[in-house]
């Protein structure tokens, strides 16, 4: 059951809502700790490709001196 009411500070939400949050952190950390070993340390959700990809080259420019190639 969902109730959205503005004028209702406390709005009830159903019982899979709460469900999902934990979740995205699971993922995001899966995906860290799957890119560990490339230097890989945080990730800003949402983890789209492109992120990804971004936050790879970002790790191989601090372990090595070669400039990014964006």
């Amino acid at each position: 059951m969902v109730l959205c009411r503005p004028d209702v500070p406390e709005t009830l939400r159903g019982p899979l809502a709460g469900g999902t949050t934990p979740a995205l952190g699971a993922v995001v950390n899966a995906i860290v700790d799957a890119l560990a070993e490339l230097g890989v340390a945080h990730v800003e959700l949402p983890a789209t490709p492109e992120r990804i990809w971004a936050a790879i080259r970002a790790a191989r420019c601090t372990r090595t001196s070669a400039p990014a190639v964006i």
